[in-house]
This record gives C-alpha cells, structure tokens and sequence, in this order.
C-alpha cells in the first residue's frame, strides 16, 4: 500500500483549503504555489474531489474552490480513496477469486487485522485534527527556537 502523489497532493490543498474560514474561496493558484502542487495536476485532482463531493468548485470572475462540509467532517481516508480508491493491503481483498488459499493463509487474518486498523486511525483524523495538530507543532518549534535565543 502506497499513497500516489496525486494523493499526497490532495491532501495538501484540502489542508490548505481547511485552514481557510468555512465557506471562503480560495484560487487555484494559491492552492497550487502554497501546496506546491503544478497547476494542471491540481485541476485534475479538484476535479475528482469535485466528483467526491469533498469540495465545491465555482467558475467565474468570483469563483474559486471550498469545502463541500466544516473540516471536522471530512477524514484523511476520504481524501484518499477519493483520489487513490480503496484501500487494501493485499489484492485478496478486493479481488476475491485472486487467491484461492485466503480461508486457511496463514498471514490473511494479519492483513486483514492490519488493514481494520490502518482505516481506523486515517478515518479518525479529520483536516480539522490536522490543521490544529499542525499548529500546535508549529507553536512548539517556534517557542523553543525562542528559548534558544534567550
């Protein structure tokens, strides 16, 4: 299991987008610079979280692009199988007849196992988690590079 980078980069304009105020729009070019994402990448990918219905896009001399719901409501695993599909940790879990030995493999209940949990902690975390985790972090660096100062 590997995230794309077009997964990657989706999670970095939703990040983006969830630090702005709920209902705000925000450009295209300043997803793309802040996100450090190529503009046409990124058009493809709001396409598709657009499709998700993740964000909403609005064309026109005031448009932009926001999220669809608060950030609380929306979880890194949505991101992700928004743009990536889903996930899985073995190709017996989503193609069946693949394997004929997943009633008695030995390493299936560890894949499975292993997969609950990995949807569970992407689940659990909300852009709005992420974006107050990552300012608390910020917070910290900055407090510290302060004391060193001192």
């Amino acid at each position: 299991m590997q995230i794309t980078i077009a997964g990657e980069y989706a999670i970095r304009a939703m990040l983006f987008l969830a630090t702005k105020q709920f209902g705000s729009l925000s450009q295209t070019a300043a997803i793309a610079e802040e996100g450090d994402i190529p503009k046409p990448f990124l058009r493809k990918i709001l396409s598709t979280l657009t499709k998700a219905g993740l964000i909403e896009s609005f064309r026109g001399i005031n448009g932009g692009i926001k999220l669809s719901r608060p950030a609380k409501n929306i979880s890194l695993l949505q991101i992700i199988e928004a743009i990536d599909g889903k996930l899985f940790f073995n190709k017996c879990f989503f193609e069946p007849d693949f394997c004929h030995r997943t009633k008695w493999c030995a390493v299936h209940a560890v894949w499975s196992e292993a997969q609950i949990e990995v949807r569970k902690i992407l689940n659990r975390n909300s852009l709005e988690d992420l974006v107050k985790n990552n300012k608390l972090n910020m917070c910290k660096v900055n407090n510290s590079q302060i004391s060193k100062t001192n």
